[in-house]
């Protein structure tokens, strides 16, 4: 019985890994290199931009790994996987779920990255000319 068992297992498990899935278009079209522009909302509904002291980028690359840089210093290096979406009209938004259990939605919007983290919005422009738009 022991021996059905451990054939079932090893079956099951060369079948689960012996096909790559795809890549989800959203996602593909989320890996780069961005940096960013500005944020907007909170409570005073106003912005903020970078400048020489406060300069942002992010990455998310096609092995699923989310990387945080300011100022040139790694601030977050964890996995990624895009969740869920939001249909509205006329966009999407697509949930990106971090290792740490942090969470957030983005979008594409005249070519530009926008992520939603509460009630403000974070935009950034591609810095990659090699990744997907």
């Amino acid at each position: 019985m022991k021996r059905i068992l451990f054939f079932i297992t090893i079956f099951g498990l060369t079948i689960s890994c012996t096909k790559d899935e795809p890549i989800p278009a959203e996602q593909e079209s989320l890996v780069g290199k961005w940096i960013w522009k500005s944020t907007c909302g909170g409570y005073t509904n106003g912005c903020i931009y970078p400048d020489g002291n406060n300069v942002e980028t992010i990455e998310f690359s096609s092995d699923l790994l989310y990387t945080k840089m300011v100022n040139g210093v790694i601030e977050a290096q964890e996995k990624y996987s895009i969740t869920d979406t939001i249909e509205t009209d006329p966009e999407t938004l697509f949930k990106v779920q971090l290792e740490n259990q942090n969470s957030f939605y983005f979008l594409f919007r005249d070519q530009q990255l926008n992520i939603q983290r509460g009630d403000s919005w974070s935009k950034y422009d591609r810095t990659d000319a090699t990744s997907k738009k």
